[in-house]
């Protein structure tokens, strides 16, 4: 799911949808059509960045011959911006992206509304989350080593535990502020970008019963913050 501005300047919003059929478009949530322009595979990953002009709307293909990461700032005409199967995380302000590379796990691209470059990231990377641009950490997710931090290349690795998600603060740069979502471990918080962690709810399904996967976290406004309790399956025999 990505949300973008629109037209540029805002003045409304569009939804898109990524999906194995394709890419689609709302502009109230009821009413959806297809994106046209993308060669066919899995629109896996979406990320949208915004400039003081517009956006930047990223579309990760994952299968298929014309696998790769593609670019758009006005949903008509796309780019094909690199080759691979890349995993998208926004930057604390909505003005970069984050692409880590599955194919190639200790590179990523970070790609703004006008620029790309690239950065290297020590080893497999899911989620990411911070400030992109150096000015401030960049807090990582990786399948082998858990929750860490990376600043001027220099990482550390400060929470061993199983995550589903990942968020900072929209002021993260002066406060520092980041909340990792649980895979059936609780919500952990950070006031340092990453450096220490303190465990806020040990058992989310005492509060919402579900799963306990913290499935998704976002930061409604510096001190709000909403958290998604996985659901489960059952068998229903008809």
């Amino acid at each position: 799911l990505a949300v973008v501005p629109w037209p540029p300047p805002a003045h409304a919003i569009l939804l898109l949808v990524g999906t194995a059929s394709g890419l689609w478009v709302s502009g109230d949530g009821k009413a959806w059509a297809r994106v046209s322009g993308l060669p066919d595979g899995p629109k896996q990953w979406l990320r949208a960045v915004q400039s003081d002009t517009g956006y930047r709307l990223f579309v990760s293909i994952t299968a298929g011959k014309d696998q790769g990461l593609y670019a758009s700032s006005d949903l008509s005409n796309w780019t094909k911006v690199a080759n691979g199967i890349y995993r998208l995380s926004a930057s604390f302000d909505r003005r970069m992206v984050l692409a880590t590379d599955e194919q190639q796990p200790g590179q990523a691209l970070v790609l703004s509304a006008s620029d790309q470059a690239v950065l290297k990231v020590p080893g497999p990377v899911l989620r990411a989350a911070g400030a992109f641009d150096g000015s401030a950490p960049i807090v990582l997710h990786s399948p082998l080593y858990g929750i860490g931090r990376l600043f001027r290349q220099a990482e550390r690795w400060t929470l061993q535990t199983g995550v589903a998600s990942l968020a900072v603060a929209p002021d993260f740069p002066t406060s520092q502020v980041a909340i990792a979502g649980g895979f059936r471990t609780g919500i952990y918080l950070t006031r340092d970008a990453g450096q220490t962690w303190q465990q806020v709810l040990p058992d989310p399904t005492s509060l919402l019963k579900g799963s306990g996967e913290i499935v998704a976290v976002e930061f409604l406004s510096p001190t709000a913050v909403i958290a998604v309790n996985g659901g489960g399956l059952t068998w229903q025999d008809f």
